[in-house]
């Protein structure tokens, strides 16, 4: 398959992103923190981001990148993120596209589509380069270190072991912004 070409700066940028995962991940950091303790770590952030955090999403509306990253930004710096919001990510996903999950590779060619439903701006690319084992661009402009070194590596491995893979491993293999490449490997 051929390698797909760069995406321009300003098409990377990412401008909005659905909030598919928020309120799950939202409800695990304030489970896990407990009240007092995450009323006390959402106070560093804007009034914006605040409001975002406390009210009520639904399950597609279009929230601001920057405001996301704020967010991010802010509870990466405080507190150990670890894979669950990646998981539950990942389970909302299988939640809303099954058929995505049916196997590794299905997986893998859906992301595409499952990129473009849920960000504007940027694109992502996928590679099927040999059995068990695929190559995944991400073009995006967004200063969120931690989404690309963490958060998509975490959703990735958990997407393909719902898919039934067994010992999925994925890699930051680059990160050269707007690009960051994944080497996925499974069997």
């Amino acid at each position: 398959m051929d390698v797909p070409p760069p995406l321009p700066l300003d098409q990377a940028r990412l401008r909005r992103i659905r909030s598919s995962g928020i309120p799950l991940m939202v409800a695990a950091a304030r489970a896990s923190a407990g009240e007092s303790a995450w009323m006390e770590r959402i106070q560093g952030l804007s009034e914006p981001a605040r409001t975002l955090l406390e009210g009520p999403l639904g399950i597609d509306t279009w929230v601001d990148a920057d405001l996301i990253a704020e967010c991010l930004r802010h509870f990466a710096a405080r507190t150990t993120m670890g894979s669950v919001p990646a998981a539950l990510g990942a389970e909302t996903a299988r939640m809303r596209s099954p058929e995505a999950f049916r196997t590794p590779e299905s997986l893998l060619l859906a992301l595409p589509a499952m990129w473009a439903h849920a960000v504007e701006g940027g694109r992502l690319d996928v590679r099927l380069t040999g059995p068990g084992s695929a190559e995944v661009d991400v073009w995006a402009d967004w200063d969120v270190p931690f989404f690309f070194q963490h958060h998509l590596v975490n959703w990735l491995t958990h997407g393909l072991r719902l898919t039934g893979a067994q010992d999925p491993e994925v890699a930051c293999a680059d990160a050269e912004p707007p690009r960051h490449a994944y080497r996925a490997t499974w069997r």
